[in-house]
């Protein structure tokens, strides 16, 4: 016995509608890590590395590391 076929086809509507998702999520990361530096890195080069600006550039530098690491796989051709 199989699904009926409305079950079927909201199964493949929502699995298209999960890879557009992921598709988006994993351009606006690829994006995201190449924008990054330019926010950090002159708060480094003004501020230096200092007690107030230590949390602020690691909480940076770690939401550029996790924007490389999901946008890993995208190609801004495909775009």
């Amino acid at each position: 016995m199989s699904a009926p076929p409305a079950t079927l086809a909201l199964r493949r509507r929502l699995g298209r509608l999960f890879a557009d998702a992921a598709t988006a999520a994993e351009r606006l990361a690829f994006w995201a890590g190449v924008a990054l530096p330019c926010v950090h890195l002159p708060l480094l080069a003004v501020f230096g590395l200092t007690a107030e600006t230590t949390p602020v550039l690691l909480a940076l530098w770690s939401a550029h590391a996790a924007a490389l690491l999901a946008g890993r796989r995208h190609r801004p051709a495909d775009s």
